[in-house]
Order: structure tokens, then sequence, then C-alpha cells
């Protein structure tokens, strides 16, 4: 018992000092350009705080309130504590430190989630615990979303918040655990409204153990404790939530859109196939498939304390019901099946060693199954992390870009660009058909400004011919006057080597001067 006492301690302090290191490193992508599309949300609303001298956010976009205060809080520690003045004048001087400073506090929150799985984990064996800590460490999706100042990764830390409380509440149900899983909804909810699932899951943990107590009166009693207590922290937390409640009906009204450019169209179902498909393919077919194991013995041995562990099924379930789909909105759902792959990948490997403890090639087929598992997953991660070390075509374009006299005032541009660095503009906006071509819809445009990164997505559906035909037109009828390449992302198969083997390729590309970010094209154009 020592011995495994030992063994896990160390491998979660080593699942944390490497999963901390990988989500430090890619911090500085960018900079000093804000790349990512939604990272301005957190960063304004915390110069908003210090510009008002208030604690009380004003956006409600999703609404960030969590990550808003810790950024204004160590805004504050760095500009007026460490030297000497205002936020907005520190930020003024060096806006791009305080964009590191927030995506730092998230990479701390992700690191964070490591030791949250290795708690869960241990709930079931320390053995569970220090697989999962490992698996959380590595998963190159957790690894690429610690590095932005989005709220993905504090939802899903706050998620785990849930899960651990709701797994001592079905040790043992009391107001204790039950109060501490609804302070983890509010922190949800405060920092993404759809954080409100957790809650779904507090009450299918206190009906089903009110139903196994024969205490049917307790469904009554821990509900309302536990939206008590929602509704308490979540005031706590942030009260102008409830204060301007116009406000937050209508941030929620404008993220309900239904329709975004490569990301809707697909269904219920079709959501549901997307974040499937999405962690099969980044996972491989051997983790996936000990996931599923996981869940099965669970079932089998009738360990309601795996329960909460669904809460991100639960989530893939009722977020697909939404319209859109991203990538993005899959973190919190990964949380399910990585911690039933620790519980299956240990529970299987002793129920083997106990019911065929004769074959003699166990310990082979584990360790060779766990370095697949384990190369496939560091691999993805180690590509991931030289994908943000490396020179984005934004930030390498800029001066030639500058050279050429290309500036937004001669420019079309769709965005995701050296002059427009984080976010799209859309050419059907700004260009138009006129006899048989694609013109400038303004006077005095010399350029016209393509980035892979939004064209992209027109190659999703056939829903976009038009959008499709336009690119066609505008590269057969201009000249192309400069073009940015990067490293192109790489196919997933879910198969361990292949995944393995691109991950290596695509690190190496890198390592040999390639960029990433969004390949470029500028056309000139000519009457």
């Amino acid at each position: 018992m020592r011995g495994w006492f030992r063994a896990s301690t160390l491998v979660v302090l080593g699942a944390v000092l490497v999963g901390g290191t990988l989500r430090v490193l890619g911090t500085s992508w960018g900079l000093p350009l804000g790349l990512h599309p939604d990272e301005w949300t957190i960063v304004q609303g915390a110069l908003d705080l210090a510009q008002r001298n208030s604690f009380e956010p004003s956006l409600f976009l999703r609404p960030d309130h969590v990550e808003i205060k810790l950024s204004f809080l160590a805004y504050t520690l760095y500009a007026v504590i460490l030297h000497g003045v205002p936020v907005p004048v520190a930020y003024a001087d060096d806006p791009a430190t305080f964009l590191l400073i927030s995506r730092l506090i998230t990479a701390v929150l992700g690191t964070a989630m490591i030791v949250m799985a290795a708690l869960i984990g241990r709930r079931f064996s320390r053995p569970v615990g220090a697989i999962a800590a490992v698996l959380f460490a590595i998963f190159p999706p957790f690894v690429l979303s610690s590095h932005y100042a989005t709220p993905d990764i504090p939802l899903a830390l706050a998620s785990m918040i849930v899960i651990l409380a709701l797994m001592y509440y079905v040790s043992k149900p009391g107001y204790v655990s039950l109060l501490v899983a609804s302070a983890g909804v509010s922190l949800s909810i405060a920092i993404k409204y759809p954080g409100a699932i957790s809650a779904t899951m507090i009450a299918i943990v206190v009906v089903v153990l009110a139903i196994r107590d024969r205490r049917p009166l307790r469904i009554l009693s821990h509900g309302a404790a536990a939206i008590a207590g929602v509704v308490a922290f979540l005031f706590t937390i942030s009260p102008v939530l409830f204060t301007n409640v116009t406000g937050v009906i209508a941030a929620i009204q404008k993220e309900a859109r239904t329709e975004h450019s490569g990301a809707d169209g697909l269904g219920w179902g079709g959501n549901l196939l997307f974040y499937a498909e999405g962690f099969f393919l980044v996972a491989g077919v051997l983790l996936t498939a000990i996931s599923i194991l996981g869940v099965v013995l669970a079932i089998r041995m009738r360990a309601l304390v795996a329960l909460p562990l669904a809460l991100g099924f639960l989530t893939w379930v009722i977020l697909s019901a939404v319209a859109l789909h991203w990538d993005r909105w899959a973190i919190p759902m990964y949380l399910s099946p990585l911690l039933f792959a620790s519980v299956g990948g240990w529970y299987a490997y002793r129920f083997v060693g106990q019911r065929y403890p004769e074959w003699r090639w166990r310990r082979l087929v584990t360790i060779i199954v766990s370095a697949l598992v384990l190369l496939n997953l560091a691999a993805g991660s180690v590509a991931t992390v030289a994908r943000l070390l490396a020179t984005d075509s934004r930030n390498e374009a800029a001066q030639t870009f500058a050279d050429l006299g290309i500036t937004p005032d001669n420019s079309v541009d769709e965005g995701y660009s050296p002059l427009v660095p984080n976010g799209p503009m859309y050419l059907d906006d700004v260009v138009k058909w006129e006899d048989g071509r694609i013109v400038p819809a303004y006077e005095g445009k010399k350029f016209i400004l393509l980035s892979s990164c939004l064209h992209d997505r027109f190659w999703t559906a056939e829903k976009y011919a038009d959008e499709r035909a336009m690119y066609d037109a505008i590269r057969s009828d201009y000249p192309l006057e400069l073009t940015v390449e990067t490293v192109p992302a790489r196919q997933r198969t879910g198969i361990e080597p292949w995944n393995v083997a691109t991950a290596i390729a695509e690190t190496a590309a890198f390592a040999n001067g390639g960029l990433g970010g969004c390949t470029l094209e500028v056309y000139r154009i000519t009457d």
C-alpha cells in the first residue's frame, strides 16, 4: 500500500509539472498581436473594471465574470502594486503583457484540472487518480485551450468541482458536499451560461440517492437547498447578473443565434457525432475503447460513485441540441471519457490479473497499450505547443504588408490577416459582382486579402456554393501578389501510430521554420 502511495504521488506530481509546463510554453503566441477572436472579452472586461474602479462587470457575453474579475485583480497587482501606475496607463504602454497575464491565469486553471483529476480518481483508488492526472496533463485539447484567455478551461475546472463534490455526496449524502457542488454550479454559470447544465447532474444524483436510501422526502429538502445554494453563491460571485437582468437576457439572445459560417446545420444528431468524432480522432481508438470499458465496468460494479462522472456526457447530449457547434465547446464534454478511461484502464488490468493470473503476456500487453495511448497524447500535445511557439503568419507578414504598401484604406480584407488579426470581416460585405467578376464595393482599393482561417469554412458544406464561386472568381481574375504559406493542420485518423507519426512530422516542420496560423493570399486589383 505504501508503495502504491509513493508511486501514485510521484506520478501526480510529475503530471502536474509536465502538464503545467505544456500549458505555459505557448502563452506568448502571436504577441504583441492578439490573434484569438474571443480573448478581447476578458481583457476588455477587466480593463473596464479598472477604468470604472468597480468590481461589477458591464459585459455579459458569456458572461466570463469569473475570468474578468481574476484578470482585473492580476492587472491591478501588476500595474498598481509592481509598477505604481493605474491599470489603464500601464495597458496603454504595453497591452500585450495584459493579454499574457490573462492567458497565464487560464494556464494555472488548466494545471489545477490535473490536480482535480487526481482527486476525483482517488475516490476509486490512488492508481486511478494517477492515471487520470496523466491523461489530463497531456490531453491535447486541454493543453491548447489552456493557452487562451477564454472560458472553456475555467468552465471545465468548475465542472470538476461539481463532480468531486457529488462523489462525496454519493458516499455520504449531506448538506456540506451538496453546497460545495452548488458553488461549483454557480461558478460554472458565472463563467459560461451553459454551466447551468451542471445543476442537472445535482438533481440526478439527489434523486437517485434518495430513491436508493428510500427517503423520497430528501428530494425536496436537498433539492431546495441546492437551488438556494446556487442562487446565493451566484449572487455572491456576480450580483450584477441579478441586478442587470436585461443585459443578461440580451447577451443570451445574441449568443443563441442559429447560423454561423462553417459551424451550423448539423442538427442534434450531427452535433453529437461531431463532438464524438472530435474526441476519437484526438484520443485514439485504444483510449476510446478503454473509456467505454470504464463505463461498462462502473455499471457492472454498480458503482454509484461513478455517476457524477457522467456530467461530461450530459453536457454532450444537451449542448448538442444547440444549433451551432465548435471544437472548444467540447472541452467540458471530454471530462467524462477521460475520467472513465482512468477507471477502465486500472480495473481492467486488475480484473485480468485476478481472473487470468497465469496469462504471461498481461504486463507486455499493458505496456504496449499504455505506450501507444501516452505517445499519441504526448506527441499531439508537443505538436500543439510547437504550433503555438512557431511564428504566426500574421506576425510574419506584417512587415511585408508595410513594404508593399498594403493598408486598411487601400485593401479589401476578409480578416484574420495582419491588418485585422483576430476576427472575420467577410468579403461579401465589401465586394460585389459586376459584369461577371468580383470588384470592390468601395473606391480606392488596390488589394484583396484572403485568409484560410476564414475561407476554409466555406468548403464544409454545399450551401456555401456562392461563397466558393466568389473566391474562385478572385483567384482567376486578379494576379497573385503575395502568398504566405503555413504548416497545414495534420490529419488525424484515431489510429495511434498514424497520429504519432503525423504529430512528429508537424513538430519537425515547425522546428525547421514553418509558420503557424492562417495561409494568406494577396491579390492586386487590376482594371
